[in-house]
């Protein structure tokens, strides 16, 4: 019976000596050099040969912090990840660096497409509802083509650019696209073998179904065209009426041509 209980106290023991008090001395965590008031001494397991040192700007509470700031934020300690504590960072009254530090009604607003790297931002208030004020493509810090920047906020994202994501890239994509497609229409009149039976779309941003013979170059830039979220965005195309196509054949002039449904 005593082994028993040995086995269950030892390790509880131990884990209470070590995540005990939870003030940052002087010198230790996000101070900034700043005296904590009536800061105790961490454990000796964590300080003594001086291997856990905690990164600037950390705090276990508002005493931890420069005056006029708060402790926001609860993330694991650093020097104790198993310890039940949050440890957070200290920001000035207001400011935050992510949602977390902000109240569920807010959001952590990232000015100047920062997105946080270097600055902190502000907390704001979530966006109620957006008016309907037409196509304003916005690119989010996490990367998400919006349709504008109170549609961004509404989902408590921050804005890094107008226009949307990778525009440039995805632009340049879709020309070599459509030049792709146009060497895929090439065909062999007097070809016995299968021809133009591939159906792929003519234009990526606004294009119909066309058929063509297979290509690799075709393939390779839909594929980039995907991974950096061009399919994502919501561009502005002319209205247009896409014929109803059914398939194609190699047409006079070495050309594929579609075939439309009767």
């Amino acid at each position: 019976m005593t082994c028993v209980k040995r086995s269950i106290w030892v390790p509880l023991l131990t884990l209470l000596v070590a995540c005990g008090s939870r003030s940052l001395p002087a010198g230790d965590g996000g101070n900034d050099g700043h005296q904590a008031h009536d800061a105790t001494t961490l454990s000796d397991s964590e300080m003594a040969d001086g291997t856990c040192v905690r990164p600037p700007g950390g705090c276990f509470g508002p005493q931890d912090c420069p005056p006029n700031h708060d402790c926001m934020g609860c993330y694991p300690d650093p020097c104790c990840p198993m310890c039940a504590v949050c440890y957070g960072q200290c920001v000035a009254s207001g400011q935050c660096w992510s949602n977390k530090d902000c109240p569920k009604s807010q959001f952590c607003k990232l000015d100047g497409g920062d997105c946080g790297k270097t600055q902190q931002g502000t907390c704001t208030d979530v966006p109620a509802i957006c008016p309907d004020g037409g196509y304003n493509p916005t690119c989010g810090c996490d990367g998400k083509t919006y349709m504008s920047v109170c549609d961004a906020h509404l989902l408590k994202v921050s804005v890094a650019s107008t226009g949307p994501c990778n525009e440039k890239q995805c632009i340049t994509i879709n020309s070599a696209y459509i030049t792709a497609v146009d060497s895929a229409k090439k065909c062999c009149e007097m070809c016995d073998s299968i021809q133009c039976y591939k159906q792929v779309v003519a234009d990526l941003a606004c294009g119909c179904f066309t058929y063509t013979n297979p290509s690799s170059s075709v393939t390779s830039l839909t594929n980039q065209w995907k991974s950096l979220g061009c399919d994502s965005v919501p561009w502005m195309c002319p209205s247009l009426v896409c014929p109803n196509v059914v398939g194609g054949n190699c047409a006079p002039g070495g050309k594929c041509q579609d075939i439309l449904a009767p």
